[in-house]
């Protein structure tokens, strides 16, 4: 007759089971990619975004071809491979190039392409982006891309304040970048994926309703910056800036910074009150970036924005990517 296990041993051994099974779980659960999905709805699109969390970008589209929205997660048709002799052109930039109340081919990036004989431009514009995640994007896709030149856009009027609640990069004393972790969205996250995954099979939440309740306006909800811009978020911005141009450096391609007025600017046709605009292109000055100031064109014509949604209609769009081309 065979003795007892002692109480304490059998415990222990189902215990290392529990743990393997769960380690495993999560294993899986990570291979797999799982992170929580969600859906971006707006009054003034016809339809709905699915997108997903991101501990690098904070979030990405998912593919989905109803909405123009391609395999990698951008506003365009398929990337295929560069045809030889081709000038490849990629915009990166927020929801002014995405141009989401616009058809896709009236965005100011294919607008673009149009004015530029033998050259394709592709769209890497994301709805809510910033300049740190921008900065991400061309980190993860120049490369494979291999563009020749870069279209950088920028939106002064709430880029400032991306930087200060992403919380995805940040400047060193050197005058270099590093990345934060947790960065605003990675905090939110359990450090077990496979949480997430029990909690939406018995809730219907990935996340506590409190932290759901928190991202949409972190992700999405654009407000201007604290004026005046403090000197930590105006260094950490030339640090992105230097970041893009030695970027574009590496891939040997031309970057052109493209620097946006808002519509309520626009309307008052006041430069004297622009000062984040002028924040920013000091900065862009200071990081040996070149660029275009939309302002030029579009000061004292808000004919050329939605007036609900204050962003480019398609006149809008033909006047950027005139502009734009202009300088190229």
């Amino acid at each position: 007759m065979r003795a007892r296990r002692p109480l304490a041993f059998s415990l222990l051994y189902w215990a290392l089971v529990v743990a393997l099974c769960l380690g495993v779980t999560e294993i899986t659960v990570r291979a797999s990619g799982f992170l929580p999905v969600y859906t971006l709805q707006s009054k003034a699109i016809r339809y709905a975004l699915r997108f997903q969390l991101d501990e690098d970008l904070l979030y990405r589209f998912l593919p989905d071809p109803q909405s123009s929205i391609n395999a990698l997660g951008f506003r365009d048709e398929k990337f295929s491979a560069k045809a030889p002799g081709t000038r490849r052109v990629i915009v990166i930039g927020d929801s002014f190039p995405t141009g989401l109340f616009v058809a896709p081919q009236e965005t100011f990036a294919k607008e673009l392409q149009a004015l530029l004989p033998g050259s394709e431009v592709l769209n890497l514009g994301v709805q809510g982006y910033g300049p740190d995640q921008e900065l991400v994007t061309l980190r993860k896709f120049g490369a494979p891309l291999a563009p020749d030149a870069i279209v950088w856009s920028l939106f002064p009027a709430n880029d400032f304040n991306d930087l200060i609640k992403n919380r995805l990069l940040r400047s060193t004393p050197a005058g270099g970048l590093e990345t934060v972790r947790p960065n605003a969205v990675a905090a939110e996250l359990p450090a077990l994926r496979s949480l997430m995954l029990a909690r939406f099979v018995a809730t219907g939440r990935f996340l506590p309703e409190q932290a759901e309740s928190r991202l949409h306006p972190l992700l999405f909800v654009d407000s201007e910056a604290p004026q005046p811009v403090s000197e930590e978020t105006i260094s950490l911005f030339r640090g992105i800036a230097s970041a893009f141009r030695a970027e574009a450096n590496n891939l040997k391609a031309s970057l052109l910074a493209v620097v946006i007025p808002s519509r309520e600017q626009a309307e008052a046709n006041d430069r004297s009150s622009m000062s984040l605009n002028q924040e920013m292109i000091s900065a862009l000055n200071a990081s040996g970036v070149p660029f275009v100031d939309l302002s030029d064109s579009f000061l004292g014509h808000p004919e050329l924005y939605s007036a609900e949604e204050h962003h480019f209609n398609p006149a809008g769009h033909r006047a950027a990517a005139a502009a734009i081309a202009a300088r190229m």
